[in-house]
């Protein structure tokens, strides 16, 4: 039996792999953060915190890659 660490893990690896071949212009940084603050925030009543966590990780990531586009 897997417990919530190895769980944790594969769900990982399983998105680094996607991430890698099929989007590898998304930064594997903002995909971790993205996993872990869904991780963190996933009972009932902290689901609206990660919610606007996740969103303000996108939204400063989208700003940083448009940023840097703008520099060249």
């Amino acid at each position: 039996m897997m417990n919530t660490n190895d769980n944790l893990k594969k769900i990982l690896l399983t998105l680094e792999q996607i991430r890698s071949e099929k989007y590898p212009n998304v930064s594997k940084e903002i995909v971790e953060n993205i996993i872990n603050i869904q991780f963190e925030n996933q009972e009932k009543d902290s689901r609206h915190t990660g919610r606007a966590a996740t969103h303000q990780v996108i939204r400063k990531y989208i700003e940083e890659q448009s940023q840097g586009a703008n520099k060249c």
